[in-house]
């Protein structure tokens, strides 16, 4: 499978191409900037090109031959430029599935984002979080109202695209990432990597508030597998599915099993939710449907996705090499 990975250099897009390359398929990737500090040991076995994807006329050409693109590129908006959030999370995806129509490609996998579901209350949020279905109404994050909506918007157009023409289009949401490269691009959100980060250089971190959320968090690795997934399955019956791992835990046992597993340093966290500081859109998502539809099952719970993380961040020789 010749497959276009969108923001194939960063930080989910550099594990989809290892995902790639490990089963013998051939990544293209597509970025605004040529950093190759995720993929710097094997930045010599795909191609790769720099471009935007709101240039649909240069995504046509580029997708001559492609079998499938994974769409991974998009931003985290600041609120004074909302316009520039809506031209890359919204418009940006349209033009993508345009120019896939225009090309012939068979299919787009298009990841968006939990931050569809907005705020989860209720039953939903703390303190029973029950889990999220990918039926769960869809409305506007108020921490991050360009982000959610523009989402919402690419979710819409991917649907009317599929049904319209003769393209698949699966749109994927997932729970919260951690993994190689949150830490220095994503800023707050990057709060995981950045203890696991410190922990490997020996640092301890403490945490203001947040010990009685739950979460649940999926390795990064895990989300690279089932986009891959996503890209082969033979007869997708949904448009949208939920991708998760299973594990909800606080932010103070995610802690304790950082200082099992990667090193033994203090991490302490002040309690209270909203730890990330983003809004109460902590859960767990029902991935029911992946694992029967597209067979996904996720290969890392917490405890062996902080060895890996550790030991890719040991491989570059200091933990502080992502930053």
């Amino acid at each position: 499978m010749r497959c276009l990975v969108t923001g194939g250099l960063g930080v989910v897009g550099a594990a989809v191409v290892r995902e790639l390359l490990d089963a013998g398929h051939d990544p293209i990737t597509l970025d605004t900037r040529e950093d190759t500090t995720l993929v710097a040991d094997i930045a010599d076995a795909f191609e790769r090109r720099s471009g935007d994807i709101r240039d649909i006329e240069a995504l046509e050409r580029l997708v001559v031959g492609i079998d499938t693109v994974a769409h991974l590129a998009a931003l985290l908006p600041s609120d004074a430029d909302p316009y520039l959030g809506y031209a890359v999370n919204a418009l940006g995806p349209i033009g993508v599935f345009e120019a896939a129509r225009r090309g012939g490609v068979q299919r787009v996998v298009f990841t968006s984002a939990k931050a569809v579901y907005g705020e989860l209350g209720g039953r939903h949020g703390y303190p029973t979080y029950d889990p999220v279905p990918e039926s769960h109404p869809r409305v506007t994050l108020p921490s991050a109202p360009v982000y959610s909506a523009s989402k919402r918007l690419a979710e819409e157009a991917a649907r009317h695209y599929a049904e319209l023409f003769d393209l698949q289009v699966l749109t994927l949401r997932f729970a919260t990432i951690y993994g190689p490269g949150k830490q220095s691009r994503h800023g707050g959100t990057g709060l995981l990597s950045r203890i696991v980060e410190r922990a490997v250089v020996g640092e301890p971190t403490a945490i203001p508030r947040g010990g009685d959320e739950r979460d649940e968090l999926v390795y990064v690795r895990d989300v690279a597998r089932a986009i891959v997934v996503s890209c082969l399955a033979e007869a997708p019956r949904s448009w949208v599915y939920n991708i998760g791992s299973g594990d909800l835990v606080t932010l103070g046992e995610y802690g304790t099993l950082v200082s099992e597993e990667v090193a033994p340093v203090r991490i302490t966290v002040g309690p209270g939710l909203d730890p990330f500081g983003i809004g109460l859109m902590y859960g767990i998502l029902d991935a029911t449907c992946a694992a029967e539809e597209l067979g996904f099952q996720p290969a890392y719970d917490l405890r062996s996705g902080l060895r890996d993380y550790a030991d890719y961040l040991r491989g570059l020789g200091t933990g502080r090499a992502l930053r």
